[in-house]
């Protein structure tokens, strides 16, 4: 069979028998495989820590440049790796000063980059000309991006249409799913290969988070990086974010009428509570009141008839005092008692 570009992997495609890029990247991009899906995650400081380094030279670079240099500055900048980004390049003066001279179309091939797809390329080669293979590699990796853009899910015949390759089986290489072949795109089974490919080297790359679905050919997208956003469509961005802000503001003063509500209910049933204590308390305080009153008053009852039941009684007959303790009655001196 013929060799595969990722030949080093360890894991066996699925469609193609070839080897893929599954396993190669484990560490740099947190790539695996399981059960038939390809997932991928890249954190938020490794995108930005991708994106800004080539950037910041091509802009240093700018500032110094004019004419055929800078239109040479800009034609570089569509190949360059990890530079996916190219708005700020396109607000230098030098860039700018581009337009309306000889070297434009170096000018308008860097507004593709940053704003256009692979479909825009294809209708209008002419006024482009020929990407090299890195550069048709790019606009392939940014045209999935804004593909992916507010998408959960990604059909593999959808994504082909997008960058042009053909996933049908036998199909003659050289001409894209949607008719606009590059001459690079091979048969189905190397076309399913290509596109695969391609979206595992968009998650290494920080533009998608995700996973291949091999069994349903599917790309479920969790993250879609964003791309430069056109002059002309500023306004439609600054209507968004003042939807938003509106939704937010509508959001806050819902989630403020119910705190308020939930604090008014916890002081009427603090207050409830204090009252129900006080009540308590006053009950209790009047039921110990009672009990010492009648304590009080069964007290002296007692009292009276112990003193007539403890002492005796005068006898008429000898004068003698009799006592009653212990059930026993002592008469007279004579020492003896009887019950």
């Amino acid at each position: 069979r013929a060799p595969h570009p990722h030949a080093h992997c360890a894991s066996e495609h699925p469609s193609c028998g070839h080897n893929c890029c599954v396993v190669a990247c484990i560490e740099r991009g947190r790539v695996k495989a399981r059960g038939g899906r390809v997932r991928g995650r890249v954190s938020e400081g490794a995108r930005a820590a991708t994106m800004a380094g080539p950037l910041a030279a091509l802009l240093a670079q700018a500032k110094t440049v004019k004419g055929t240099a800078a239109a040479r500055l800009a034609r570089r900048a569509t190949g360059q790796q990890r530079l996916y980004v190219f708005g700020e390049l396109l607000d230098e003066p030098s860039i700018k000063a581009l337009e309306g001279t000889e070297n434009e179309d170096a000018l308008r091939l860097l507004q593709l980059f940053a704003y256009g797809t692979y479909a825009d390329y294809a209708a209008d080669r002419a006024s482009f000309g020929e990407l090299s293979a890195a550069q048709l590699k790019k606009l392939r990796q940014l045209s999935v991006v804004s593909l992916a853009r507010g998408r959960k899910a990604l059909a593999y015949a959808e994504v082909a249409a997008a960058v042009g390759l053909d996933l049908r089986d036998g199909a003659a290489g050289g001409s894209g799913a949607d008719g606009m072949g590059d001459g690079e795109s091979g048969s189905g089974a190397s076309g399913m290969r290509e596109l695969e490919d391609l979206v595992i080297d968009c998650i290494y790359a920080g533009l998608l988070s995700g996973k291949l679905d091999q069994a349903r050919r599917s790309v479920e997208v969790t993250y879609a990086a964003g791309r430069d956003v056109r002059p002309d469509g500023l306004a439609d961005m600054l209507a968004a974010l003042s939807e938003w802000r509106d939704q937010c503001q509508r959001v806050a003063a819902v989630i403020d009428d119910k705190l308020g509500a939930a604090m008014a209910a916890g002081e009427q049933d603090a207050a409830r509570r204090e009252e129900l204590a006080r009540a308590v308390g006053e009950a209790k305080a009047a039921a110990s009141a009672a009990i010492d009153a009648d304590m009080m008053e069964g007290g002296g009852a007692g009292g009276a008839g112990m003193g007539a039941g403890m002492f005796g009684h005068m006898d008429d007959g000898g004068g003698s005092m009799h006592m009653h303790r212990r059930g026993r009655r002592r008469v007279g001196g004579e020492g003896r008692s009887r019950p």
